[in-house]
């Protein structure tokens, strides 16, 4: 999976196209660059349409897990996750779920309209 890291720093905006099988490792990497570049703060838009294969239920806890363990006490920017319908939107449900439970301020969009006016109005 690839993907594009878009930074805005006048509005505090990450911009993250992913494309392709959905790969674990290369979102970790993202995540270490997002604490190497200190905007782990930053609102987060994560387009996943183009992304070709699903997470399993492991890799997205995964990733949830290195997400808490590593921010526990820095400031988390809201996350708006960009998915089509499907499988894959009901997943990105189930991150929503385990997010929110932790104080993570994460919503499921499936139009790219609505998650830019969501994340706008965060800020």
């Amino acid at each position: 999976m690839e993907i594009a890291f878009q930074r805005d720093d006048a509005q505090r905006v990450l911009r993250l196209v992913a494309s392709g099988p959905f790969d674990t490792d290369e979102v970790m990497r993202v995540l270490v660059r997002m604490r190497r570049e200190d905007v782990w703060g930053y609102g987060v838009l994560f387009d996943l349409r183009a992304v070709t294969t699903i997470p399993a239920a492991a890799e997205l806890a995964t990733i949830s897990d290195a997400v808490l363990e590593s921010s526990a006490n820095e400031l988390r920017g809201p996350l708006a996750l960009l998915v089509p319908d499907g499988e894959l939107h009901w997943r990105a449900y189930a991150y929503f779920a385990l997010g929110a439970q932790h104080g993570r301020v994460i919503r499921v969009f499936r139009h790219l309209d609505d998650a830019e006016q969501w994340l706008a109005s965060t800020r």
